[in-house]
């Protein structure tokens, strides 16, 4: 009696709600799929396939009830919903996504035939891009008698054909096998491994003789894709940060394929582990990448900057920097390091500022000294002059009314404070107010984060920020940049994030600048080509590489502008 009762008191509610109410529902379904509460969205989902004259989601319900049943491996639930809504809903307006969700279960399922006919009948260009990035995912990982039967039926996919080449490069188990790749080669037009286990041939097509028709970039990244953080199957931050970088690739893969710059983003999940590189090395991984991007950690870097020589590949850090991963040439680092920092920085004192003479207050800290020194080494090579540099700890922040109460104020040009000490900014900021409020005084961009300091309070102060990991987020930028930052936001549901990391957007930059004017000019021409490459001043972040740089020698500058917005002062011409 109680569940009819409840029953019949559901059933009211259902028909009682507004349009609105519907599309609440349906958005809190969705928000429980984005946290990885399956059992709830589901419940909703199912719900909401009643049909109701005010119910405007019955279709996507049963589409998104298929997605959450297959992020909770529960393929049979994901199939019959998904079947349901094909059958019941033919006209369903996003069937593509359908078609792409089905095959995707199928080949998890290693029913690869169905998988293929799924992916055939999708019309979408975007989504078929992604869905063939999907099915080669799936192919790597099956056996020579699979890949060779797949073959067998669908003679015409050459992705397929591509990775049993591969494949039977590594583990052929006879002599007819290395014939029958042969035949697969010149069937298909495909470059030649390598290597094989029966023959030992000379590398071609290497990219510093040889441009190719599509350049192999290698992603190595911790996604961490087998550990997960929490129950509800949610990865770390570095995890989602590094599927954030992966996906804006993606992104800039499909806006690069429209300018004729063909690429194939080959993502390696490490995680802090060298013997995983050294393995990859030994099968020949690395044979087929053209430029490394990462890994972000300082033993895989230095282990992958030991294959990189030796096979001459271009290998991008987008995080890290140590000086001494400059020696090797064809190495490039997205941010700057200290001394580049600091030359950077007294550069743009001595040029802009009318007095060219300042004050340094740093901390005791080997990064601290570095940025000092080449802060001053920056100014007197623009014959500026640095009249005091003075040791600022919290046992000494005395010293800072001192030093400034004894300068000529006809003199002073500038301050410069390296410390990233609140109680340091707090006594700068003070004695500025009462002895120089005109002087401009140069500091780290932490000290906007400071909770004392507000933004209303540091807008009235004479400041400006080095801000190494600066991101132009305005709208202002070519149609590349702008189409970027219309998709930049659906990273948000794939990675569980609330704002996309300033990552994604070094990644998309990567593609956008090192990746077209490698592959225009090849690995032999490409340093000559870096400077004054127009590709590598359209970029959210700014790069700049003279002659003889592996670090980027732009350093963002902000400033407080009108109405208290942050401005750059000195903008990558």
């Amino acid at each position: 009696m109680f569940l009819m009762l409840f029953g019949a008191i559901m059933t009211t509610n259902l028909l009682a709600q507004s349009v609105k109410e519907f599309k609440k529902r349906h958005e809190q379904a969705k928000s429980y799929l984005r946290e990885g509460n399956y059992s709830p969205a589901k419940a909703l989902f199912l719900e909401l396939q009643k049909p109701h004259k005010n119910n405007h989601f019955v279709e996507n319900s049963y589409y998104f009830y298929g997605l959450t049943s297959f992020k909770d491996k529960n393929f049979p639930d994901a199939e019959k919903s998904l079947n349901n809504l094909l059958t019941q809903f033919p006209d369903y307006q996003k069937k593509d996504e359908v078609f792409y969700l089905l095959a995707n279960i199928s080949f998890e399922k290693k029913e690869d035939n169905i998988a293929f006919d799924f992916l055939d009948k999708m019309k979408d260009i975007e989504l078929s891009n992604e869905a063939s990035e999907m099915k080669g995912f799936y192919m790597i990982k099956r056996d020579l008698k699979t890949l060779k039967n797949i073959n067998a039926v669908y003679p015409n996919d050459k992705m397929t054909a591509q990775v049993l080449i591969d494949k039977l490069a590594k583990e052929a188990e006879s002599i007819k096998d290395i014939d029958y790749m042969n035949e697969l080669i010149e069937k298909y037009n495909i470059d030649k491994p390598s290597k094989t286990r029966f023959e030992r041939s000379e590398k071609i097509n290497k990219i510093t003789n040889k441009k190719r028709d599509t350049l192999h970039i290698g992603v190595f990244l911790p996604f961490d894709l087998k550990r997960t953080a929490t129950k509800k199957g949610e990865k770390d931050d570095l995890s989602n940060t590094s599927l954030n970088m992966y996906q804006a690739m993606r992104i800039a893969k499909r806006h690069l394929d429209t300018t004729g710059v063909f690429t194939k983003i080959i993502a390696y999940d490490i995680r802090h582990n060298p013997d995983t590189l050294t393995y990859m090395h030994k099968k020949g991984e690395f044979n087929r990448i053209d430029v490394f991007v990462g890994p972000i950690f300082d033993d895989d870097f230095e282990r992958a900057l030991e294959i990189a020589k030796e096979k001459d590949i271009l290998i991008i850090n987008p995080m890290r920097m140590n000086e001494k991963y400059l020696e090797y040439k064809k190495a490039y680092f997205f941010t700057s390091t200290s001394t580049t920092q600091g030359i950077q920085s007294g550069e743009y004192a001595a040029k802009a500022f009318k007095l060219n003479n300042g004050i340094i207050f740093y901390s005791d800290t080997p990064e601290d000294n570095t940025l000092v020194n080449n802060h001053k080494q920056g100014v007197e090579n623009q014959k500026g002059k640095i009249i005091a540099m003075q040791k600022i700890g919290l046992s000494s922040i005395a010293n800072i009314q001192k030093v400034l109460a004894a300068t000529d104020s006809t003199t002073l040009g500038y301050v410069f404070v390296s410390s990233a000490s609140q109680a340091v900014a707090e006594e700068v900021l003070k004695q500025m107010a009462e002895l120089y409020p005109k002087v401009p005084v140069i500091v780290p961009a932490l000290w906007k984060n400071f909770q004392s300091l507000s933004s209303e309070k540091l807008s009235r102060k004479n400041l400006y920020f080095m801000q190494p990991d600066y991101v132009n987020l305005s709208k202002d930028g070519g149609r590349f940049k702008k189409a970027f930052n219309l998709q930049i936001y659906k990273i948000r549901a794939e990675v569980n994030m609330l704002t996309p990391s300033i990552y994604a957007y070094y990644a998309y930059d990567i593609m956008r600048s090192f990746v077209p004017l490698l592959y225009k000019n090849g690995l032999s021409d490409f340093e000559k080509e870096l400077e004054n490459a127009p590709e590598m001043k359209n970029t959210f972040r700014g790069l700049y590489y003279p002659k003889g740089k592996n670090d980027n020698q732009y350093l963002p500058i902000m400033k407080y502008g009108g109405e208290g917005t942050l401005i750059l002062a000195n903008p990558l011409k």
